[in-house]
């Protein structure tokens, strides 16, 4: 199965999550909404990204936060290790780890994958990130498209999430190498469309909507839209991935 992370690693992003921290935080609904796209997705990454993000719209001012993340791959098991920070506005940090593992059941079977996210190691730390949040995911890939249900704590609150993704991809062909040789056929991601949806407290929920852009080799960019039930205002969250391996 494969991930945008993407995580998108497990939109990792990170694919964040849209679950809403207790009020006293600083940006309670922008870290979760992130989390939200990576705890979904059961499946990580092979490659290293760096990663610049901003939400802007709803309550809160525009603000910036940079991440990085990579995958390990241990084929019967999957792990995924990324730090992410906020920058502005206001002071900046505190620098938050998150960590996945996935485990493949097998050809056709569902991913299962476990983590832990908004990782902090004082209370200090904690009033202005948040409590760290666990979740655990089973994605499942239908070929016409993916899916993801899983369930996610934080603060001893749960909250349910599920989504769906689907990728489009273009095939291209090109000649072999000499005369005899048959051509090579090739495929690549045009575009990932997604829509996913996470319950908040007193049973309120968050929609929303994005695609995944691969641009270049090196760089993939990322939108969508979050919509809460609430009434609330909706915002928008952009993100570029940039991607190395190594």
């Amino acid at each position: 199965m494969q991930s945008f992370l993407d995580d998108i690693c497990l939109t990792a992003h990170t694919r964040t999550l849209a679950h809403e921290i207790p009020p006293h935080t600083r940006h309670p609904p922008r870290r979760n909404r992130r989390r939200a796209r990576d705890a979904q997705r059961a499946q990580q990454h092979p490659h290293r990204r760096h990663q610049g993000f901003t939400t802007v719209g709803g309550s809160n001012a525009a603000d910036f936060n940079l991440g990085f993340k990579t995958g390990i791959d241990l084929k019967a098991v999957k792990i995924e290790l990324g730090l992410a920070a906020h920058l502005v506005p206001g002071n900046g940090g505190p620098v938050d780890p998150h960590f996945k593992v996935a485990v493949p059941l097998g050809d056709g079977l569902p991913v299962i994958a476990a983590g832990i996210a908004n990782i902090t190691f004082d209370t200090t730390d904690r009033r202005r990130a948040g409590d760290p949040f666990a979740y655990f995911v089973v994605s499942q890939d239908f070929h016409l498209f993916r899916a993801h249900v899983g369930i996610g704590e934080q603060a001893s609150q749960p909250s349910p999430f599920f989504g769906i993704d689907k990728t489009f991809k273009i095939s291209t062909t090109k000649p072999g190498d000499g005369k005899s040789a048959k051509p090579v056929a090739t495929e690549r991601d045009l575009f990932t469309l997604r829509a996913d949806a996470i319950q908040q407290v007193n049973h309120r929920w968050l929609a929303s909507f994005g695609a995944l852009i691969p641009v270049c080799k090196h760089f993939v960019f990322e939108a969508w839209g979050n919509f809460p039930t609430d009434g609330s205002q909706a915002s928008a969250t952009l993100k570029g991935n940039f991607v190395f391996s190594f």
